[in-house]
């Protein structure tokens, strides 16, 4: 009793098909890219920048932006933009200092719910000399 006849599993084994799980084409797809993607500014940055922008592939009702530093502290949140780009206030600008690094990113909104955000990418204005 427990013991296998390999004989017997042999044969039986011959006139069965195997069986293999089909492979489509769309098996090892990277992930799809994101609905909201950041163009500008990302990497040095000479000044603080003026104008933020991104691209949609698909239309939202609003964008939000979100400027912070590594601690996470929130530079500034920008809410109910209608276009894909936005221009910061001289007050602001002038809060960005040189050589911190900062991070940004995008949220696109259906309503009252955020429906898809960008990537997180990041710009650090040069020190002055640098």
């Amino acid at each position: 009793k427990g013991r296998v006849n390999v004989a017997c599993a042999a044969e039986e084994m011959r006139g069965a098909r195997i069986m293999r799980p089909a492979m489509s084409r769309h098996s090892f797809s990277p992930a799809a890219a994101p609905a909201i993607r950041p163009l500008a500014p990302t990497g040095r940055q000479e000044t603080a920048p003026a104008r933020f922008a991104w691209v949609a592939d698909r239309e939202f009702q609003a964008f939000a932006l979100e400027i912070f530093t590594a601690e996470l502290g929130t530079v500034l949140r920008l809410e109910d933009l209608r276009l894909p780009h936005t221009d910061l206030p001289d007050s602001v600008r002038g809060r960005l200092e040189p050589g911190v690094t900062y991070f940004w990113h995008v949220e696109g909104w259906e309503g009252l719910n955020a429906a898809e955000a960008s990537p997180t990418v990041s710009f650090h204005i040069a020190p002055p000399g640098d």
